[in-house]
């Protein structure tokens, strides 16, 4: 979990560096094809049937249409704001998560640490919010439309747990990605002008990143963990994501980091420490017999 939330923080840095050479819808078509290819030929190396049955078709089809709009919102996002933000924004999906989870997952219920913790959390984000440099491209639109990524995220999250009693982790997966790409691809081509513009190397590197270790190995990797753990629980070190972040977008895209947004993004990492730090079962207590 430590090796995903790290590579899994370094998207937003990834995104914000393909952006420099696509547009946002087509740069998600080429990212999630390539995460597509990935997770296909891992089935196929192993031999795994990837058939579903007809009554799961529409809950796939609900899922896969949720799952488009969340991930073009993201890179939409990100788009009109910069790297720093879309890092510490979207890394508050793990208390919506918990929030989902709390109506829609039996015995996944809130405690009064998650509470805390999503109160701190929030704080962080909204520190973020209010100390935006527009000097580093951040707007409240971008970071507004990124928000309501990161909700979807965490709803999206709590549905594929649900329907991971019904099918397996690869099987959803790939068939999310493919019902996916027909509308990508659709919308790139109506609202934008694909590969308009050369695709530097930088730009190449950067969309490798995010479509093959972050589209293909982190999500195969996410969903067949929610397979098996609580959605609320399983970001146990989610914290690191916010802080790699932060760190990629120093180094990668030059952004300067002012106080309001170091604060943010560590409010944000006390806020997910808190929701998943461990609950001790209370000991029995005696029973006095009479």
């Amino acid at each position: 979990m430590a090796a995903l939330a790290l590579l899994w923080g370094g998207n937003s840095v990834g995104l914000k560096i393909g952006l420099e050479s696509l547009p946002p819808i087509t740069l998600s078509t080429v990212r999630f094809a390539l995460g597509w290819a990935l997770v296909g030929g891992w089935a196929a190396l192993r031999g795994h049937p990837l058939s579903v049955p007809w009554s799961q078709i529409g809950w796939i089809a609900a899922l896969s249409a949720l799952f488009t709009v969340q991930t073009i919102a993201l890179t939409v996002g990100t788009h009109h704001t910069s790297a720093a933000h879309s890092t510490i924004v979207m890394s508050s999906f793990p208390f919506f998560t918990a929030l989902f989870a709390h109506v829609l997952v039996p015995g996944d219920r809130l405690t009064t640490p998650v509470v805390i913790g999503i109160l701190v959390a929030f704080g962080g984000v909204a520190v973020t919010f209010i100390g935006r440099d527009v000097a580093t491209g951040a707007t409240a639109l971008g970071d507004l439309v990124l928000l309501g990524s990161a909700i979807g995220l965490a709803l999206r999250t709590v549905s594929a747990k649900r329907l991971s009693g019904r099918t397996d982790a690869l099987r959803l997966l790939f068939w999310m990605m493919t019902l996916s790409l027909p509308p990508y691809a659709a919308l790139a081509l109506i609202f934008e002008e694909p590969f308009a513009a050369p695709l530097s190397a930088r730009s190449a590197a950067a969309l490798a990143y995010v479509g093959l270790v972050v589209a293909g190995f982190c999500f195969l990797s996410w969903f067949s963990m929610l397979q098996r753990y609580s959605p609320s629980r399983l970001s146990v070190l989610f914290f690191l994501q916010p802080l790699a972040g932060l760190a990629g977008s120093r180094l990668l895209v030059g952004e300067p980091l002012g106080l309001p947004l170091i604060a943010g993004g560590t409010l944000v990492a006390v806020g997910i420490a808190v929701v998943n730090r461990p609950v001790r079962p209370l000991p029995d207590r005696p029973r006095s017999f009479r």
